[in-house]
């Protein structure tokens, strides 16, 4: 068994290191993937963890909200049944987060997701933003007033694009458009 711990390491511009520290929890094996700056000086890591015990093992994806020194804010794991693989995340004004990615990662039924959580990491919606075994591509999306919008590469038979636009408030859909990309 291949065992990974999540470390991060802080540096200086010129190379030193201010800290490194290790994530790690008795029998959890994991990587981080991520993270970036928040607005209020702190840090947002995610990644995955695997619990392994006699034999077996369950993924899940895990947040983390970090201070400058390293230390944990709040963790946070989503989806433990088929991990969320994040392949975007961004702060919001407010400190909410948004969280695009995909479950079921190498197993049907892969399904797509947006999730709002506020600040303190607690979920405020999660919806399904695509049909059920389809895989999209890179995810771009904006804000605008109180609607979100995505755009997806996404592949189920043809290759299409699809833009969806939610709901802030209740990240319900309020259109879905798919355009089929000409194989030609």
């Amino acid at each position: 068994w291949h065992y990974e711990e999540p470390m991060l390491v802080r540096f200086k511009q010129n190379g030193e290191v201010i800290w490194a520290k290790q994530y790690s929890e008795l029998l959890y094996t994991g990587y981080f993937d991520n993270i970036i700056p928040t607005k209020d000086g702190n840090y947002l890591a995610w990644g995955i963890q695997v619990m392994v015990l006699d034999n077996g093992a369950s993924r899940y994806t895990l947040l983390t909200k970090l201070n400058g020194n390293g230390e944990i804010l709040w963790k946070k794991k989503l989806d433990a049944l088929y991990s969320l693989q994040i392949s975007v995340a961004k702060e919001m004004d407010n400190g909410d987060i948004i969280l695009i990615g995909t479950t079921g990662w190498g197993a049907p039924p892969v399904r797509n997701y947006i999730m709002r959580l506020n600040a303190a990491g607690e979920t405020i919606w999660k919806r399904q933003i695509s049909r059920e075994n389809a895989s999209l591509g890179y995810k771009y999306f904006a804000i605008d007033g109180n609607f979100l919008y995505i755009a997806a590469d996404q592949y189920q038979n043809n290759e299409f694009i699809t833009v969806q636009k939610f709901d802030m408030s209740s990240g319900n859909s309020v259109w879905d458009y798919r355009y089929v990309v000409s194989p030609n």
